[in-house]
């Protein structure tokens, strides 16, 4: 469906597209509204403005982008205008709204963005994009700010931008993440390829600074004060200082690297360092547990440094190893999953020696007087308590993990006022 008219006024002309739509499998799909016209000159720009809506649950759906998004619903709404001349400016209206996707699906933040784009003669682009992400009672305001120049006759460039913003929610960020992420079907899949000699950000080079006032991740967990930045130079990706405040007192800082070497089977390396001085884990174990109680409180000092080997970016992840380095000096440690009820219904030799050391438990508990054991129960039920929480006035661990992919956890040590343990042990 289409009206459309042209026409020429004054040497100069004019065309108009009052609705343009397109339908598949006898829905809607898009719709267009456009203008766009020319002034009698030689140097006069061509202008125009229109609005796009566009079926989101349609469009991927079509073979171009069939299960490349986890898309349910949702609608795209764009209106735009250009000044397209020797320099062509260029501004945007985005809007995705009642957005469902995911797997499961379920209703997902909408998007509003504010593009404009300035192109100067050379090709150059300065661009800045207002991004306000939005859902229920809460809303992420971010920008992203800066200027590209791609290379002469070939692909890639130099990027210079910004990342700033006042609070940023990153389950919003994370729910839209679930959307691209979405597994492809595999015969929906094109081979790809690859050149083993090249990494993807061949080409490229440039920074782009973060400066975040706030990223919450749950009421009792956020982040402030995040900024660093991110450089591609001689082709090696570094990740330069970034820093915050986790929690109340705590601070963290993350530098790293990822570079390409290649005629190596796994050409991918990457290094990263960790430090984090004064944080309180307890709120973050709370919301990874729904709420249980947390293994570990108290301020504590972590420092680690990590490296991997892949022969893709994606492997990464899979192929690290070093080293963590935990420390506390004072808190409290829930780290002994003692489970009371089927340890005091069991039978047998441990639970008749832990009947029978029923006058140790002052020693655990801080009690000075020994407790009477009844019975079997009894005394199971003593010893959970007194080693289900422990206060403690240090604690000490490494956890490591080598080339074949072992976890294990060296160098364990606890000091209470009326206990001490120590040990290692494999994961």
């Amino acid at each position: 469906m289409c009206s459309s008219d042209l026409s020429t006024v004054s040497g100069g002309w004019q065309a108009r597209v009052d609705r343009l739509g397109l339908r598949a499998s006898g829905q809607e799909l898009a719709t267009l509204e456009a203008r766009l016209g020319r002034l009698a000159g030689a140097d006069q720009p061509v202008k125009a403005e229109g609005a796009l809506r566009l079926n989101l649950a349609e469009a991927v759906r079509q073979p171009a982008a069939a299960g490349r998004l986890a898309i349910a619903g949702g609608e795209a709404n764009l209106k735009f205008g250009a000044t397209l001349g020797t320099s062509r400016l260029v501004q945007a209206e985005v809007r995705l709204d009642r957005l469902r996707g995911g797997r499961p699906a379920a209703d997902l933040p909408s998007v509003k963005a504010d593009v404009r784009l300035e192109i100067d003669p050379s090709g150059r682009i300065r661009f800045a994009a207002p991004i306000r992400l939005a859902a229920a009672d809460r809303a992420s305001d971010v920008s992203l700010a800066g200027e590209f120049t791609p290379r002469p006759g070939a692909a890639g460039g130099r990027l210079d931008a910004r990342l700033a913003g006042g609070v940023l929610h990153a389950a919003d960020g994370e729910a839209l993440a679930g959307v691209l992420a979405a597994p492809v079907p595999a015969e929906a899949r094109a081979p790809a390829a690859v050149d083993a000699a090249v990494p993807p950000w061949a080409g490229w080079e440039g920074r782009i600074e973060v400066d975040l006032a706030e990223v919450i991740h749950d009421a009792a967990v956020r982040m402030r004060d995040i900024k660093g930045r991110v450089e591609l130079e001689a082709g090696k990706v570094r990740l330069e200082g970034l820093r915050g405040s986790l929690g109340d007192s705590g601070r963290a800082t993350l530098s790293g690297a990822l570079a390409f070497e290649a005629g190596r089977p796994e050409p991918f390396a990457a290094e990263v360092q960790v430090e984090v001085r004064e944080f309180d884990p307890g709120p973050w174990f709370r919301v990874a547990s729904g709420g249980a109680p947390a293994t570990l409180e108290g301020a504590f000092t972590v420092s680690s440094r990590l490296r991997g080997r892949a022969a893709s970016v994606g492997g990464l992840a899979e192929a690290v190893s070093g080293e963590v380095l935990l420390s506390s000096r004072g808190g409290i440690f829930r780290g002994l999953p003692v489970k009371v009820a089927s340890a005091a219904a069991g039978g047998g030799r441990v639970a008749g020696l832990i009947a029978a050391a029923g006058n140790a438990l002052g020693s655990l508990t801080g009690r000075r007087d020994p407790p009477a054991i009844a019975g079997r129960a009894q005394a199971v039920t003593e010893f959970a308590a007194g080693i289900s929480t422990i206060p403690f006035d240090q604690l000490s661990l490494v956890l490591t993990r080598d080339l074949a992919r072992n976890l294990a956890v060296r160098e364990f040590t606890l000091i209470a006022p009326e206990l001490r343990l120590s040990g290692a042990g494999t994961v």
